[in-house]
């Protein structure tokens, strides 16, 4: 028998494609479709770049649906238990044989020159390439917060072109590295479910801080159509949340890169917009609430035609919450306010320093007073029906003297805070949504009550201790002592019942644990522990001549 010698094979050097496009994907199998579509479609050359997507749990397994189609480009499709993005992506990125990493979202759509459009840029020297992402052409079908999103790209896009840096953005809906730079920085974070990209950026931003803004670009070439499908609001909200828990566990870990601090978005919103977000850290239980009431009203002014108006409150409603995952996270408004002003320390704005901290402290206050009104409101909702307690927020939502009490608190936020036209537009609200005219210098200390509400008139130099019940009708007001001639207004000791329809006058003082009964007109000192009442009602005939009947 011949004996057959097999020779060893010559070394073949494996081609290794360029570019290595990265994605993962959850229980989008419809969309994958379209957009492999679009990837096929490249006008580079199919060899020098591969597609690995990453199925990160999908409730419906997306590889059997992609490998029933054929593709003209390497592709393989990596199936794994859901662990989030920054898993997924890393994985993929691990097995990934370009050297530059391009990562988009699953719910994308990319133009023919998509993936040179990115090459190129690497070709001119960036290392990151963060990439137009663009509205899908009927984005004016889409829910408001959709809009809004999309409406924050093109303002960042403008700024881009405008040629300001890209510092402190970052996002992997449609970005490219090289995988290199990702292992040297040490790639995702898999312990974060939200923020993951934004936290890398933050390593690449210290690791190429020295290589100028040629290293890190924006590019509206190369740029992606987004598609997506988010439509409940519930999913809205809750993302914002979990963004600001997120967000402060990164500021933590980057200490010292002062722009991951959740606090520095304070200095990037509107002025106006400062006050509901520092008040929301100090009462996050009603946050909540206010976020979801927030983007209601948003929706029903997008449907009056007002889309920036809409636009512009939809962004104060994602603050709202957001603000509250920081608190979430933070544990305690004590802590909250160490966070600030840790933030505040890093800073180089003293005076943009000084007036948060004052807001912080305004905060505090503003919680200590509604606390006290709220535990107030539910002991007297607590006898009322035999000591079946309610929520704080069924107590306001069904208590209109709370809701009052509620305006006035904001008011003296506002006040505290230096923002006096602001207190008296709140004062106007009051006025016109709950008819009770109240002044918004009044001295009104926490825990009080009123009842009803209507009518009540509380003048600007009046003074009320804590404690005290003040019914509808109810008119405290400035007034000329007859004996001594000097001017001023009421002063109420601590748990002072003024009765409906009471009116007090001048600079007088009610001492503690006095009545008002109904009716009472008072133009004089009470000592503590006293009872007024109107002079007793005189009853006569009527006189059937002057008054006839009817």
């Amino acid at each position: 028998m011949t004996q057959i010698i097999l020779q060893p094979l010559p070394d073949i050097q494996e081609k290794r494609p360029l570019v290595s496009l990265v994605l993962s994907t959850y229980n989008r199998p419809d969309g994958l479709g379209e957009l492999l579509a679009a990837i096929g479609s490249q006008t580079m050359n199919r060899e020098d770049f591969e597609v690995i997507i990453v199925d990160d749990g999908s409730k419906v397994p997306v590889k059997p649906i992609i490998d029933s189609q054929p593709h003209p480009f390497n592709l393989t499709v990596i199936e794994q238990e859901n662990g989030g993005q920054a898993i997924a992506r890393h994985r993929g990125i691990q097995l990934a044989k370009g050297e530059l990493i391009i990562i988009i979202d699953d719910d994308m759509w990319v133009p023919d020159d998509f993936i040179e459009a990115h090459l190129r840029c690497h070709q001119q020297r960036a290392r990151v390439v963060l990439g137009d992402i663009r509205p899908t052409r009927d984005i004016a079908k889409r829910p408001i917060f959709e809009r809004a999103q999309a409406y924050q790209f093109a303002r960042f896009g403008e700024r881009m072109k405008r040629g300001e840096p890209a510092k402190g953005n970052f996002w992997t809906g449609n970005v490219s590295f090289r995988k290199s730079d990702y292992e040297l920085v040490g790639g995702f974070d898999p312990s974060l479910r939200r923020s993951e990209d934004k936290e890398l950026g933050i390593r690449f931003e210290k690791l190429m801080g020295h290589l100028g803004n040629e290293a890190r670009v924006w590019s509206e070439s190369a740029y992606v159509i987004h598609n997506s499908d988010h439509d409940q609001k519930h999913f809205w909200l809750n993302r914002s949340f979990n963004y600001g828990i997120y967000d402060s566990r990164i500021g933590k870990k980057h200490h010292d890169f002062s722009d991951a601090n959740p606090w520095s978005f304070i200095f990037k919103v509107n002025p106006m917009s400062r006050v509901p977000l520092m008040m929301t850290v100090a009462a996050p239980s009603v946050a909540k609430n206010w976020s979801a009431w927030t983007l209601s009203i948003a929706e029903q002014i997008d449907k009056l035609g007002a889309e920036k108006a809409a636009i512009a409150i939809t962004t104060l409603a994602y603050g709202l919450n957001y603000f509250r995952g920081v608190r979430e996270e933070a544990g305690s408004l004590k802590q909250s306010i160490q966070d600030m002003e840790e933030y505040l320390r890093k800073i180089d704005t003293p005076e943009s320093g000084a007036q948060l901290r004052n807001w912080a402290a305004a905060a505090v206050k503003f919680k200590v007073r509604v606390a006290a009104d709220v535990a107030k409101i539910r002991n007297r909702h607590r006898i009322q029906h035999d000591g079946q307690d309610a929520s704080s927020a069924k107590v306001i939502a069904h208590d209109v003297g709370l809701q009052i009490l509620l305006g006035v608190r904001l008011m003296q936020f506002f006040r505290d805070t230096g923002q006096s036209m602001q207190s008296n537009i709140v004062s106007r609200m009051i006025r016109h949504l709950y008819a009770a005219d109240i002044h918004p210098d009044a001295k009104i200390e926490p825990g009080i009550s009123i009842v009803h509400g209507n009518g009540v008139v509380i003048g600007g130099d009046v003074t009320i201790g804590k404690g005290c019940i003040i019914f509808q009708n109810a008119t405290l007001g400035d007034g000329r002592d007859p004996i001594t001639g000097k001017t001023g207004s009421p002063t109420l000791g601590e748990n002072v019942h003024i009765g409906p329809g009471s009116s007090l006058f001048g600079p007088i003082t009610v001492g503690a644990n006095s009545k008002l009964m109904a009716g009472t007109v008072l133009v004089e000192s009470l000592p503590p522990n006293s009872r007024a009442k109107p002079a007793d009602t005189k009853i006569s005939a009527r006189d059937d001549k002057k008054h006839p009947a009817r």
